[in-house]
């Protein structure tokens, strides 16, 4: 591996003190950064290829952007360089989790619950970005970054563009879009089949595209040829399987948006808490069920919840009367018949009070019979109806 650039090496960017180089890609240089002003560690990435000017207007663009699963833009840093065209500088959030890529070079594959609680929250950042007529354009586990706590996060939008930009696109081979691979512009669907190379490297170990060099990688992502994904993650679950294939269509229009890949991979498999690598922990027990350390999870499928006892109060009908008066004697036989008499008065009052009981819970019996008669024929012979409010509120809380 090549030495990493001492600090003495690092750009100069106006307003901060670049610490060190935590990557490189085709774009630009990823550095560690304290501001000079004071505050939190930053992300600071120096753009090094492109138009500055569409880089800092696209860049703009991204800074409106919000969703918990997306890099938060900072600043915008337009820098002079002398000899040279002006450079520009993107100020980001430091995730200090590593990049999905770096996890799969230490631990090979995920489990599958894992894969869904880091694709399915990048997937539902990607629709939010569409839904704002922006396009990631060059998705793949090298930009997709966990926060210390295991938050995925999607990154590198310094290559990001507009819906319907046809200028050409910097990509990675080994996840492109095959309509990309082909010379077709990046758009929502392009992301949607990267999210799903992501999940299909995630699952399998390998990229869905592999050649000699990226020219090659290239050539065979044009053809579209994918290994067989079921045959490579023996493991998965087959709705997963199908979720995944789905999103790798040929067919871009059969991939579906962001947003239902989100929500299908949350459907297809139980999400799990992500296992980063710590010290101390061989990489082998990280994909171990219940070996290693656990992040949060992020995401879960929604389902049905117990409906908590206070939660809908039961109404005083019939039942409830009955109950009372029942009640109420009981306590008249046990208390009141029972003071200051022998054991001869007080056996002869527990046999009429044990008769009483019998006599009371038949009188209640036949009192149930005919309030559910009523009940049901008022309603149509509806039993949601018929049970009231508390039956309603089950079945909205049910549904929800």
């Amino acid at each position: 591996m090549p030495a990493q650039p001492s600090p003495s090496a690092a750009p100069v960017v106006p307003g901060y003190v670049l610490e060190e180089l935590l990557g490189r890609g085709g774009s630009g240089q990823v550095w560690r950064a304290r501001p000079r002003s004071g505050g939190p560690p930053v992300a600071v990435k120096v753009l090094v290829r492109g138009d500055p000017e569409r880089q800092e207007r696209e860049a703009r663009l991204l800074g409106e952007l919000d969703h918990p699963h997306l890099v938060r833009l900072h600043h915008v840093v337009r820098r002079e360089v002398r000899d040279g065209p002006a450079q520009v500088a993107l100020v980001l959030d430091l995730l200090a989790g590593g990049s999905l890529a770096a996890l799969l070079a230490r631990r090979g594959r995920l489990r599958p619950g894992e894969v869904v609680t880091t694709v399915a929250p990048v997937a539902a950042a990607l629709a939010h970005a569409h839904e704002r007529g922006v396009v990631h354009g060059d998705l793949s586990p090298g930009n997709v970054v966990f926060t210390d706590e295991g938050r995925p996060v999607l990154t590198d939008l310094g290559t990001a563009r507009l819906v319907g930009d046809t200028a050409r696109a910097e990509v990675t081979p080994a996840y492109v879009d095959p309509v990309v691979a082909r010379g077709g512009a990046p758009g929502p669907a392009s992301d949607v089949f990267g999210a799903a190379a992501a999940a299909f490297h995630a699952l399998t170990g390998i990229a869905p595209w592999n050649a000699a060099d990226p020219a090659g990688t290239l050539t065979v992502a044009a053809t579209g040829d994918l290994p067989d994904l079921a045959l490579l993650a023996p493991d998965a679950p087959e709705e997963l399987v199908r979720v995944v294939l789905r999103g790798l269509s040929a067919e871009p229009h059969l991939r579906g948006s962001a947003a239902a890949f989100a929500l299908d991979l949350r459907h297809a498999c139980r999400p799990e808490p992500v296992r980063l690598p710590v010290a101390g922990v061989p990489d082998g027990e990280l994909g171990a069920t219940g070996g290693g350390p656990r992040t949060e999870l992020t995401h879960q499928v929604p389902g049905r919840r117990p409906r908590a006892a206070h939660a809908v109060p039961v109404p005083e009908g019939r039942w409830a009367q009955v109950r009372a008066r029942l009640g109420d004697r009981v306590a008249a036989a046990r208390g009141g018949g029972e003071v200051g008499v022998g054991p001869l008065v007080r056996s002869a009052v527990r046999r009429t009070a044990t008769v009483s009981l019998v006599a009371v819970a038949l009188a209640a019996a036949l009192a149930g019979v005919v309030w559910l008669g009523e009940g049901w024929g008022g309603s149509g012979g509806d039993p949601a109806q018929a049970a009231g409010p508390a039956a309603t509120s089950s079945v909205a809380h049910s549904g929800s």
